[in-house]
């Protein structure tokens, strides 16, 4: 089980192409009609940032009722669209990445609406078109017969190590790539901090994941001592050598002919501004101005959605 490596060489791959980055911005009226901004940006030096380029990975909003910019902005070469909806309107899908066959990768579906008076929901979800990678629906046998061993006798089936093993890898994605605070960039930079937290994080998660399939049959120690040899299983050590970047079209992981068929590794920001009091949300609040940030890689949805949400008073 070592899709992380995959993915910290993928995204090292990502900075040295210079890959374009989204920023999404939704803005709320005390009504409840909404105003949708999507920014797409790369650097003007890179293979992105000759025109036409961004029509390669993206299917750009465009046509009636959005409003386009293109140009350049300092050195960044810039696409924006912006549209207005109102409150309960069907779900916007406006954000589509591609591969680099054309084939579809990803896609979201946005809306506002009233939950109760004066109350309203924001809801964003991206779902990845892709088949799931096969590692994680099909676990190799030993790392099942693993799993089975680290727990007491007749406590799992395969099925049950299977369902531990896949928690163990989602829970993975979502500390390496989001949303929350993206740990894939600190594995480059300082390995040895970063699998040390990378870790303790996954073995927190799996001890939780554990506690809730099998509640008292388990004890806290024995989740813990468990939660620690699945996250061995990993092997997350090896990331100090895996982790080194590779140019475009190197051989191996992150390059070659392989590379040409996965989707590009997205830098996705999605903000949103609210009118009134945030009650809830599952992103980072920031009261003070009235917004709620995500910030999360566009893969962090391959094994599963990626969903946004947030609860809002229309004043203050």
């Amino acid at each position: 089980m070592k899709p992380s490596f995959v993915l910290v060489v993928s995204f090292a791959a990502a900075l040295l192409c210079g890959c374009a980055d989204v920023n999404v911005t939704t803005e709320v009226k005390a009504d409840g009609s909404w105003a949708r901004k999507l920014e797409f940006r790369t650097d003007a030096q890179s293979p992105m940032g000759e025109k036409g380029n961004f029509g390669k990975i993206f299917d750009l909003p465009k046509g009636e009722g959005w409003s386009i910019k293109e140009g350049a902005e300092g050195k960044k070469i810039l696409y924006a669209a912006e549209r207005t909806e109102k409150a309960g309107d069907a779900p916007l899908v406006d954000l589509r990445i591609k591969t680099k066959k054309g084939t579809p990768a990803l896609s979201n579906e946005a809306t506002v609406r009233e939950i109760a008076p004066g109350r309203f929901e924001y809801r964003e979800v991206l779902k990845w078109k892709l088949e799931k990678p096969k590692d994680y629906l099909q676990p190799e046998p030993k790392q099942v017969a693993a799993v089975k061993a680290a727990l007491p006798a007749g406590l799992v089936d395969d099925a049950k190590a299977v369902a531990i093993l896949q928690a163990a890898q989602r829970g993975m994605y979502r500390r390496l790539l989001g949303p929350g605070d993206p740990l894939v960039a600190q594995l480059l930079l300082h390995p040895r901090l970063g699998v040390r937290r990378l870790k303790k994080d996954l073995m927190e998660n799996l001890s939780a994941s554990l506690k809730e399939m099998f509640g008292d049959k388990l004890a806290e120690a024995q989740r813990a001592e468990i939660a620690r040899k699945i996250v061995d299983l990993m092997e997350l050590e090896n990331v100090q050598d895996k982790a080194q970047p590779k140019p475009p079209g190197a051989p191996g992981e992150g390059g070659g002919q392989a590379a040409k068929d996965e989707a590009e590794f997205v830098p996705l920001s999605f903000t949103l501004k609210v009118p009134g009091k945030i009650v809830a949300a599952n992103g980072e609040i920031d009261r003070a101005a009235g917004e709620v940030f995500w910030a999360f890689y566009a893969q962090s949805c391959e094994l599963e959605d990626v969903v946004l949400t947030a609860t809002f008073e229309s004043k203050p």
